[in-house]
C-alpha cells in the first residue's frame, strides 16, 4: 500500500482493521495467489505492499525467507505481530517503497503483491523493479482491481473507490495491464479474473470514513442508474448489502 506520506499515515491508522479483515486474511483470491506462486522450500520471497501481512503469512511457511515490505509502519507492526503469533521465524518486515526496492538485481525467486498497485503513484516503476529483482526462473504474482471496459461503469466505480479511499489512484483495464507488463519486461504465464464479493457495511467501515460520509456515499450509489450500479453493488429493500468487483490475478516471469 504505497504512496509516501498520506498513504502511509492512512493505512497505519487502519492497520488493525485490515489485520482483522476476513476478506484479506482468508479470501478465495488469496488461495489463487498462493497457487500461482507455487512456493518452493529454497525460495527468497518478497511481498510488496504487504499491508497486515496476510499474503506473506500464507507463503512464508513454504519458503526459505519471506520479506514483507510496506511504507506504512502501522501495517508492518501488524504483520510482525501476526507472524510472531504463528511462530514464523523466517518472516521479516521491511520499510520500502514499491518503486525503489532495496534488493540486488536477480536476488529474489518470488515477488507477490496483492490488491495494492492501484495505490501506487508510479506503477511502471514498481513493475520494472519487480522484473529487475527476479532471479532467472523467478516469478511474480500480482493481484489488483480490474477496471471495467465500459466507460460509464469505469467512471462510476472510480468515483466511489476514490471517495471511499482518498489514496486510491487508478485501476487499470485488462488491456492496460497487459501493456504495462510488456513495457516492464514481464511475460504473463497464467491469469485469472476473480469476482470478489464482500459485505458492504464491513467494506465501508474498514475505510475509516465517518458515518455521515458513509451515508452520503451510500446515497450516491443508490441514486446511480441501475445498469451502471448493478455490476458492483447488490441492493435489497433499498439497502446496499454487498460490493462486488473483479480482481486480475497474474503469474509473471521476466520476458
Amino acid at each position: 500500500m504505497e504512496r509516501p506520506g498520506d498513504t502511509a499515515a492512512h493505512f497505519s491508522r487502519l492497520a488493525e482493521r485490515y489485520a482483522a479483515s476476513e476478506s484479506h486474511a482468508a479470501g478465495d483470491d488469496l488461495a489463487i495467489v498462493r497457487a500461482f506462486a507455487a512456493p518452493r522450500a529454497s525460495d527468497r520471497h518478497l511481498d510488496v505492499a504487504t499491508g497486515a501481512g496476510h499474503t506473506a503469512l500464507r507463503i512464508a511457511p513454504d519458503v526459505a525467507l519471506t520479506v514483507a515490505s510496506d511504507v506504512a509502519p502501522g501495517m508492518l507492526a501488524s504483520a510482525r505481530r501476526l507472524a510472531e503469533g504463528r511462530g514464523l521465524a523466517n518472516l521479516r518486515t521491511l520499510f520500502a517503497d514499491a518503486a525503489r526496492l532495496p534488493f540486488r538485481d536477480g536476488s529474489l525467486d518470488l515477488v507477490t503483491c496483492r490488491i495494492a498497485p492501484h495505490h501506487f503513484p508510479d506503477l511502471g516503476a514498481f513493475l520494472a523493479e519487480t522484473a529487475r529483482v527476479l532471479a532467472p526462473g523467478g516469478r511474480a504474482v500480482i493481484e489488483d482491481s480490474l477496471a471495467p471496459d465500459d466507460r460509464a461503469e469505469r467512471a462510476f466505480l472510480h468515483e466511489i473507490e476514490a471517495r471511499r479511499d482518498p489514496t486510491h489512484l487508478r485501476s487499470l483495464t485488462r488491456g492496460e495491464w497487459r501493456e504495462s507488463f510488456l513495457s516492464a519486461g514481464l511475460r504473463v504465464i497464467d491469469e485469472k479474473v476473480h469476482h470478489l464479493s464482500r459485505g458492504y457495511d464491513a467494506w465501508m467501515e474498514r475505510s475509516g470514513l465517518a458515518q455521515a460520509e458513509i451515508a452520503e456515499l451510500s446515497d450516491r450509489i443508490l441514486a446511480t442508474d441501475e445498469p451502471v450500479r448493478a455490476p458492483f453493488f447488490r441492493v435489497e429493500s433499498g439497502r446496499i448489502t454487498r460490493f462486488v468487483d473483479d480482481k486480475l490475478i497474474v503469474r509473471l516471469e521476466r520476458a
